[in-house]
């Protein structure tokens, strides 16, 4: 990781901008595509005092991760890992959080209707991840993120936390930081 042209700091392809948020393993990032210009959320996941095990486990999400492939999952880009951290590539939502939307209405009731698709497009988001037998495990407001557009994207699953041949409580492990705008 070095200074990239426009100032901020490269990762891999990417310079990172903006902080967007802080999980018990990571952080999360605005960044820009050096090559096309897009923005993207970049995680970076200290793994530098992780095992084998864990590093093949966290290297596995992320192959899961690049799987699902749904309207309503924000898109996962890339991984890959510079200097100690994993860094995961994903979509970034510039419609903010739901909580954010919440927040900013003030107490103004959202629109039956909107309430209403919105629903559908979570409940569809999730019978994608079910239906490969992978249990979300982290749905909250925080992690359903909207589209310009208002589409609901919502974060992958936390795939290594329960499948349906695994079920019982763990220990998150690194992958578990989700995209925040």
């Amino acid at each position: 990781m070095g200074k990239a042209a426009g100032g901020g700091e490269a990762v891999g392809e990417y310079t990172k901008g903006k902080f967007l948020s802080k999980g018990a393993f990571g952080q999360a990032f605005l960044a820009k595509c050096n090559r096309t210009g897009k923005d993207f959320v970049i995680k970076m996941v200290d793994i530098s005092r992780c095992d084998q095990k864990e590093r093949d486990s966290a290297r596995k999400e992320c192959s899961i991760l690049g799987s699902l492939k749904h309207p309503n999952i924000i898109e996962y880009r890339e991984s890959f890992e510079d200097k100690g951290q994993l860094c995961i590539v994903m979509a970034f939502a510039e419609g903010g959080d739901l909580t954010g939307v919440l927040k900013s209405r003030r107490g103004k009731l959202l629109d039956e209707d909107q309430i209403a698709d919105w629903f559908v497009q979570i409940c569809l988001a999730l019978k994608h991840v079910h239906d490969r037998k992978i249990l979300h495990r982290d749905l909250k407001s925080q992690n359903i993120f909207l589209t310009a557009r208002q589409k609901v994207s919502c974060p992958p699953a936390r795939t290594h936390l329960h499948t349906a041949r695994n079920i019982g409580p763990r220990t998150p492990k690194p992958c578990t930081l989700n995209p925040k705008p």
